[in-house]
């Protein structure tokens, strides 16, 4: 019944057909086609082949029996899911997402389920595009910036779509979707008698689904169902504590951090083994939450311990896909089976950027941890050495440069970091952007310090908002160190401090840098003549001193490769050096990565295209293979960086 009014409702949208005219072309009453529409009773049976005809469909189609159309539908739900999921939080390819849906529902007009797509990627849109904005109430709480999010043009969408699609949604899964996301636009918008309306309509928490699920089974399997709802809980219950926080301002950084410690714990009284399942990642994320109160309360160490505690939470998610446990091993979980985990993507890797409170003044706390902590992992606190690759390398000599870091480190290696005014050597004003930062959050001017509880999301979208037209001013708008008594400045202009001289470097970049794009084709089979008229195209005008001078510096090289040979990176590397290189207290190395890879035929060393001969694991990137090459070239970077770090010299056995 429900399937044949769907589908009488879909095929009269898709011809632009009003219950007006479908009910005249058959002789019933518009209420009559309505009444079908919601399910609430059939046609007469001898109007069935009236309807197909009238729709130009078989009657077979016409009762949903088509199902190549359904399989079609439901391909189309699952891609647009798919998208949206790889959209969660960062915007992947929003906009793609969003017109796959539209499309999906051009091709299937009125369809509920992909109406329900739509809606749900233009909630996602809203946070992705936008944010989630906050504002702090006269009494310390934290409120939705209702008068903002009203705003949203992929929010008012939804609210419309979720409207219209849901009196058609049959209870269940999506219903309840679209009901959470619902009631959640609401808030955000200030609709809160409306989302209230939805609320008083659900079941309490002893009606929902997991409880009542309880009832449908005996024996082992109630005991399974008792699990699974006992978990919903308490996972429910640790996000509970968790918005608690977030929202209330009066809490101390301590307090809000020993409170979400106790958030986390709430599972080891389930899981009392230690095995927390697919939830060890929502145990990660609490954990770094709280490493960040324990930060603003000045308590470091702590802080990187709760980031330690992270971490194994974050490893834990990541093996579940190749443990596959069939089952939690606590004696209340035993029998709660467990679904088998996706292992296309690994939550690990991604904490150091998820890290909420990670810039150079935290870099120095990060070694002076090392410094205090590195002997009882068996390392040398008095021999310790930092590299890193293009903003890694930046940040290499910004320490070397900033005097709370001397001493925490000795050596330091720059691969791919030097760029000519990436950092400013000015004096400048940081007060222009932190007022307009103020000023979007309603923060008044003499309680600055609440800056540092607003939560990073937040301020994150107040910072994108106003940094643009304050840029185009010329003022500082941040995302680089200040020169001022903490750093003091590029080395090359400002002179190195006394300290940074003593500090050994090895330093340099890569032959092509931003030679992201592909090859030449058949480059060693064209001619000169042909090499030399794709120059003059690129770089207008005269070339012949260019040419005669790349021939010189690289005689082995293909001369097509001065099309893509570094401007950006080599010639301020090249000045670093020659500026430290002055200073006798310490040696300075240079290098210059100019492997030729074997494909494209033949394409010239890119950004980020040494790391794998750095970290001698050339054989997990195919592209790097070229037989009596690359595996003694390996050797000997992977050798003099290792060298390096230990005796400050690359070239020491």
């Amino acid at each position: 019944m429900v399937v044949l009014g769907e589908r009488i409702k879909e095929l009269r949208q898709r011809n632009g057909r009003t219950q007006d005219s479908l009910a005249g072309e058959l002789g019933v009453t518009a209420q009559a086609v309505s009444r079908w529409e919601k399910g609430i009773c059939c046609p007469d049976i001898e109007l069935i082949p009236s309807i197909a005809n009238y729709f130009g469909v078989s009657i077979d189609e016409l009762f949903g029996y088509d199902n190549e159309r359904s399989k079609r539908v439901d391909s189309l739900y699952e891609k647009i899911c798919d998208m949206n999921r790889r959209n969660d939080g960062v915007d992947t390819d929003i906009d793609d997402c969003i017109a796959c849906a539209r499309a999906a529902l051009i091709e299937f007009p009125g369809n509920a389920k992909l109406g329900l797509a739509l809606a749900s990627v233009l909630f996602n849109a809203g946070y992705v595009r936008r944010g989630e904005l906050h504002t702090v109430g006269a009494d310390g709480y934290g409120r939705y910036d209702v008068e903002r999010h009203r705003t949203y043009p992929e929010w008012k969408e939804a609210i419309k779509l979720y409207e219209k699609i849901l009196p058609d949604l049959p209870d269940g899964r999506m219903r309840q979707q679209a009901v959470t996301e619902l009631s959640q636009l609401y808030k955000n918008t200030g609709e809160h008698e409306k989302s209230l309306q939805l609320a008083e309509s659900a079941p309490e928490l002893s009606g929902s689904k997991p409880f009542l699920r309880i009832m449908a089974f005996d024996g082992a399997e109630a005991a399974a169902e008792c699990g699974k709802a006992l978990l919903k809980t308490v996972r429910g219950s640790a996000e509970l504590m968790e918005r608690i926080v977030l929202s209330d301002r009066n809490i101390p950084p301590k307090t809000a951090a020993e409170q979400l410690l106790n958030a986390a714990g709430l599972f080891d009284l389930v899981c009392t083994d230690g095995f927390y399942g697919p939830h060890a990642g929502f145990i990660a994320c609490l954990h770094m939450l709280r490493s960040y109160y324990l930060w603003l309360a000045g308590e470091r160490n702590a802080a990187f311990d709760a980031l330690g505690i992270a971490l194994e939470n974050a490893n834990a998610l990541d093996q579940l896909a190749e443990r596959s446990p069939e089952s939690y091993t606590a004696p209340l979980l035993k029998n709660v089976k467990l679904c088998a985990a996706k292992a296309d993507h690994r939550f690990a890797p991604e904490l150091p950027e998820l890290w909420p409170w990670w810039d150079d003044a935290d870099l120095v706390a990060a070694l002076e941890w090392v410094r205090d902590n590195i002997a009882g992992f068996g390392g040398d606190p008095d021999n310790v050495t930092i590299f890193g690759q293009s903003g890694g390398g930046m940040k290499v000599w910004t320490l070397m440069q900033t005097p709370a870091a001397d001493g925490l480190f000795h050596k330091g290696i720059i691969q791919s970091g030097v760029i000519n005014g990436f950092v400013s050597n000015e004096k400048q004003d940081g007060t222009v952007i932190v007022k307009a930062l103020l000023k979007e959050l309603d923060i008044p001017e003499d309680e600055i310090e609440k800056l540092e509880k607003v939560p990073y999301e937040q301020l994150a979208a107040a910072y994108n908002k106003v940094s643009p037209d304050i840029a185009k001013t010329g003022a500082y708008i941040g995302g680089n160190p200040m020169v001022n008594d903490w750093y003091l400045g590029d080395p090359v202009a400002c002179g190195f401090t006394d300290h940074a001289k003593t500090i050994p470097v090895l330093i340099g970049s890569v032959f092509g840098e931003f030679a992201f794009g592909p090859g030449v084709h058949h480059k060693y089979e064209l001619s000169e003549d042909e090499i030399l008229e794709m120059l003059r195209k690129k770089y207008k005008g005269s070339i012949e001193e260019f040419v005669e001078m790349f021939k010189k510096a690289y005689p082995d090289k293909n001369l097509s490769d001065a099309l893509v040979i570094d401007s950006i990176f080599r010639a301020p590397t090249i000045d670093f050096i020659k500026a430290k290189a002055e200073h006798p207290e310490s040696p300075t190395y240079s290098y210059l990565f100019a492997f030729e890879f074997p494909f494209d035929d033949g394409k010239p060393a890119w950004h980020c295209s040494d790391l794998p001969f750095v970290f001698h694991n050339t054989d997990k990137v195919v592209i790097c293979g070229k037989p009596g090459v690359s595996d003694e070239l390996e050797e000997k970077m992977a050798k003099a960086w290792v060298n390096f770090a230990k005796y400050g010299d690359p070239g020491c056995e």
